[in-house]
């Protein structure tokens, strides 16, 4: 199973990335900051390709935003990320945070 989490991937670029990844069969987590409409739009659309997708509303830079994404990827995907696009990130705080939660799954699950 092939799992992207997409962040910003609901709009502009990062949809444009989504559909790409969804087309090669890619089930998707996506995040997006506040636009539930767009969310739920994408959703619908992405899951045409026959993939499952996952979308987390909040802001990256926010630790409870960043615990949920890696919360839906264990309970929906079975902590199965194969890839990791972000493409917004204040400050680097996101990427910090992604480091700090694969050096928790590397001792979770053993990878």
């Amino acid at each position: 199973m092939n799992v992207a989490l997409v962040t910003g991937g609901t709009r502009g670029i990062g949809l444009a990335i989504s559909r790409k990844l969804a087309s090669e069969g890619y089930h998707l987590v996506l995040g997006y900051h506040s636009n539930d409409q767009a969310a739920l739009s994408t959703k619908d659309e992405l899951s045409g390709y026959g993939v499952k997708v996952e979308t987390v509303a909040g802001d990256i830079g926010q630790a409870e935003t960043v615990d949920n994404l890696f919360r839906v990827i264990e309970t929906h995907f079975a902590s199965k990320l194969t890839v990791l696009t972000v493409l917004s990130s204040p400050n680097g705080t996101f990427a910090k945070k992604v480091v700090r939660n694969i050096q928790k799954w590397k001792l979770k699950w053993q990878l």
